[in-house]
């Protein structure tokens, strides 16, 4: 199933930077009291790595990490 998805799907890699990202955003979230789960601390690394936008239903998580841009489209303006 997973190789179905990435042959019809871009899959965007973590690479050191996203980690060293993710770090960052650990760290900041500890601190504030405020962790996360680490998927999304790894998802938001990445997606900043790469000047993504992150697309997401999860709003009360990654609202928590502030340079992180979202939208979540199932949400109709």
């Amino acid at each position: 199933m997973f190789r179905e998805f990435a042959a019809q799907n871009t899959v965007i890699p973590l690479t050191e930077e996203a980690v060293n990202i993710a770090g960052d955003i650990y760290a900041e979230l500890y601190k504030q009291g405020t962790p996360l789960d680490d998927i999304d601390i790894l998802i938001a690394g990445i997606a900043l790595a790469n000047n993504l936008l992150l697309i997401t239903h999860n709003r009360k998580h990654f609202e928590k990490i502030h340079q992180l841009h979202i939208e979540d489209w199932s949400i109709a303006d």
